[in-house]
C-alpha cells in the first residue's frame, strides 16, 4: 500500500434496498450506502480504494450486485474496487479475533482510511471500532472519518442522512489523551488534540466571515497546547518551579478553553474538568501568584504552602513508579526544607545558601556513621534519612553503574517516605546544631617569614572576628615562632601547632593534620583561614583542613596576604600588617582592606 492511498472500509449485508442517501445538501438514490458515499464526497474527503468485509451470506446474495452497481455508478473514476475480505459470520470469539486479524491484514502500511457502518453484521461496528484505534495507535493509519447511513422502511420517504461519525471517532483520542496525561504527564496526545481543535475552529470562524474572533475563541487552544507542552517537558524533568508557570499559562486561559471543548467535543466540558484537576495539583496559590517577569523565580517565595506543592508532585512521581523525577526532585526538597528551617528562605534558590543546607544534611549523615552516642535523636533520625535518600537517589542518577544493584520497591522505598512525611507534617522545628559551640578557629601556615602568623591573626581582628584557637600549619623550625608572634598581634587565645615533619613532600602527613584537627574543626563556630605563606605543601593543608569544615556545615571565610615589602625589610621587621584579599563572601559586611 502506497500512503497516498486513501481507503474506504466497509461491510455488506445480506439485502441492499434502493435508498435516497442525503449528505450536505447533495442527494443519491443507491441501493448501498457505501456506493452513495463515494458519490457525495468530493476532493480529498473520497476514498480512492474500496474494501468490503463479507460473510458467506453476504458474499451469496449481495456482492455481485454491489459489484456491478459498483462498476455502473463509478464507471471512469479513479476508485479501485479491491478484492474483498471473506470472513466468518462472528458468533463467536475465535471467529470475531478471525475478523479482526483479516481485515488488520489489510492495512500493514501507512494510508488514510474512512469506515462507513451502515451495512453488515450488526456487531460489525462494534469490531470496527477497536480496530479503528490499533490501526490509528500502531500501524500509522490516518482516520479520516467514519459514516453510517441511515435507512428507513419502504413505506418511509427519504431522503435518509449519511451522518458523519467523525466526533465519535475523534473522541477516543481526547480519552487516550486526557488519561495518559492524568496518568503519566505526558502531554503530547492532550497537546495535539488541542492543536488540532484549534486548527478547525479557526477554518471554522474564516469560512463564516468571522476571522476577528480567532484570537478571542481559538487562540486559547493554541497557547493551551504550547504550555501543555511546557508542562509534559518541565514535568519529565522534574522542575516543579517551571512547572507551576506552565500551568498558570493554562489557567490564564481556562474559561475559554472550557466554553470550546464544550461546544465542540462531546463530554467536553467534563473533560476539561479533569485537565484542570490535574493541572490545579501543581498550580502556585492564587494569592502568591509570582511575578512571571525577568527573574520571576526569585518571586517564588518558600513556605509551607510552596513545599507542600512541591511534594504533591513527589507524591505523584513515586506513586507512578517514576523514581529518577521523585528521588532527584525529593532530594532537592529535603534541602529547601532545611533551609525554610532556617529562616534563610528570602535566598533559598541561591548556590551558596542550598550548599550550606546540603552540608548540614551531610554532617547530620556522617554523624550518624561515625557512630556518635551523644546525638540527639531528631538528628539521628534526619541522618538516617538523608542516608538512605541520598544512597538510593544516587544509583538511579547514576544508572545503576556501580558496583550494587539497584532494588527500588515496596521494602526499599517505604523508610524513606515514611521519614520524609514526617518532616511534611513537623511545621516549623528548631532543628538541632551537628557542631559549634568553639568559638573561631584561625587556621594559617607559618613558614620562614614569621610576619605570617601575626598577619593572620590581626587580619581577623580587623574581620571583627575574635579568635579563640589558632591551628598553625608549621614545620619544626617554624614551631619555635608561634608564641612572639601570637604575642606580637596580642593574641591570648590557644595557639595549637600542626608540625609537618617534610614540609616540602610529606603528602602522607595531610592525613594526620585531618584527623588531628577534625574534633576542633567540628566544634568550630566559624572557621577563618590564610591560604597564603609557607610552603606549598603547608597551603594543601589548610585547604583539606577548609573542606573538613565544610563538610562539617562549619561556616568558612578565606583570605590571602599580600606583603609587597622586599624580602629583607619583611626578615628585619616581620611584624607589620600585611594587606588582605578576601576569596569568600562574609556573612557579615565588614570592608576589606
Amino acid at each position: 500500500m502506497s500512503e497516498r492511498n486513501h481507503y474506504l472500509l466497509t461491510a455488506l449485508g445480506t439485502k441492499l434496498t434502493p435508498t435516497e442517501y442525503e449528505l450536505g445538501s447533495q442527494r443519491v438514490q443507491s441501493p448501498a450506502a457505501p456506493l452513495a458515499l463515494l458519490q457525495l464526497l468530493t476532493g480529498s474527503a473520497r476514498p480512492n480504494r474500496v474494501v468490503v468485509v463479507l460473510t458467506p451470506g453476504a458474499k451469496a446474495k449481495t456482492w455481485d450486485q454491489f459489484r456491478n452497481e459498483f462498476a455502473q455508478r463509478l464507471e471512469g473514476s479513479d476508485i479501485v474496487l479491491e478484492p474483498p475480505v471473506e470472513v466468518p459470520d462472528g458468533r463467536s470469539t475465535e471467529e470475531i479475533r478471525e475478523i479482526l486479524q483479516k481485515v488488520a491484514d489489510r492495512f500493514r502500511t501507512p494510508c488514510r482510511l474512512t469506515i462507513d457502518v451502515t451495512h453488515g453484521f450488526r456487531h460489525f461496528p462494534f469490531i470496527v471500532y477497536p480496530l479503528m484505534l490499533y490501526l490509528s495507535s500502531l500501524r500509522n493509519v490516518t482516520i479520516e472519518g467514519a459514516y453510517y447511513g441511515m435507512i428507513g422502511s419502504p413505506a418511509e420517504a427519504g431522503p435518509w442522512p449519511i451522518i458523519s461519525l467523525e466526533p465519535l471517532v475523534r473522541l477516543p483520542e481526547w480519552f487516550y489523551g486526557v488519561r495518559t496525561f492524568r496518568e503519566y504527564g505526558v502531554t503530547d496526545g492532550l497537546g495535539t488534540r488541542l492543536s488540532e481543535l484549534f486548527d478547525e475552529r479557526r477554518a471554522e470562524l474564516q469560512r463564516q466571515g468571522q476571522g476577528d474572533r480567532i484570537s478571542e475563541e481559538a487562540a486559547p487552544l493554541r497557547e493551551a497546547a504550547g504550555a501543555l507542552g511546557y508542562f509534559g517537558s518541565f514535568y519529565g524533568l522534574g522542575l516543579p518551579l517551571e512547572l507551576g508557570r506552565a500551568v498558570r499559562r493554562v489557567q490564564l486561559r481556562s474559561e475559554q478553553i472550557r466554553n470550546c471543548l464544550g461546544d465542540h467535543v462531546p463530554l467536553g466540558e467534563e473533560l476539561f474538568e479533569l485537565i484542570a484537576d490535574s493541572l490545579t495539583r501543581f498550580a502556585f496559590d492564587q494569592a502568591r501568584v509570582p511575578s512571571f517577569s525577568g527573574e520571576w523565580k526569585r518571586t517564588v517565595p518558600l513556605d509551607g504552602e510552596e513545599l507542600e506543592r512541591q511534594a504533591r508532585l513527589i507524591e505523584q512521581y513515586l506513586n507512578r513508579r517514576q523514581f529518577a523525577q521523585g528521588l532527584a526532585l525529593l532530594r532537592e526538597w529535603v534541602i529547601s526544607w532545611v533551609i525554610w528551617q532556617r529562616s534563610e528562605e528570602a535566598h533559598w534558590l541561591e548556590r551558596e545558601v542550598r550548599q550550606q543546607a546540603e552540608r548540614y544534611l551531610g554532617a547530620a549523615d556522617r554523624l550518624v556513621r561515625n557512630g556518635d552516642s551523644s546525638l540527639p535523636e531528631d538528628l539521628r533520625v534526619l541522618g538516617d534519612f538523608w542516608n538512605q535518600l541520598t544512597q538510593l537517589r544516587n544509583q538511579v542518577a547514576h544508572n545503576g553503574m556501580g558496583p550494587a544493584a539497584v532494588e527500588i520497591d515496596e521494602e526499599t522505598i517505604a523508610p524513606i517516605t515514611e521519614r520524609w512525611n514526617e518532616l511534611r507534617r513537623a511545621g516549623r522545628i528548631e532543628l538541632p546544631a551537628v557542631g559549634g559551640g568553639g568559638g573561631t578557629v584561625l587556621v594559617t601556615p607559618q613558614g620562614q617569614r614569621k610576619g605570617v602568623v601575626f598577619s593572620a591573626l590581626r587580619t581577623a581582628d580587623k574581620l571583627g572576628r575574635e579568635v579563640s584557637r589558632c591551628l598553625v600549619v608549621c614545620s619544626e623550625q617554624s614551631k619555635s615562632t608561634l608564641n612572639e608572634a601570637a604575642e606580637a598581634a596580642g593574641f591570648t587565645g590557644e595557639i595549637i601547632p600542626l608540625v609537618l615533619s617534610d614540609p616540602f613532600a610529606g603528602f602522607d602527613e595531610l592525613a594526620r593534620i585531618s584527623k588531628e584537627t577534625e574534633e576542633i574543626v567540628r566544634a568550630a563556630d566559624e572557621l577563618l583561614a590564610n591560604l597564603t605563606g609557607g610552603t606549598t605543601l603547608m597551603g594543601i593543608a589548610i585547604q583539606r583542613i577548609v573542606e573538613q569544615a565544610q563538610r562539617w556545615a562549619r561556616p568558612t571565610l578565606r583570605f590571602a596576604l599580600v606583603d609587597r615589602r622586599p624580602v629583607d625589610e619583611q626578615s628585619a621587621a616581620p611584624f607589620v600588617e600585611s594587606e588582605y584579599y578576601l576569596l569568600d563572601e562574609q556573612t557579615d559586611a565588614t570592608e576589606t582592606s
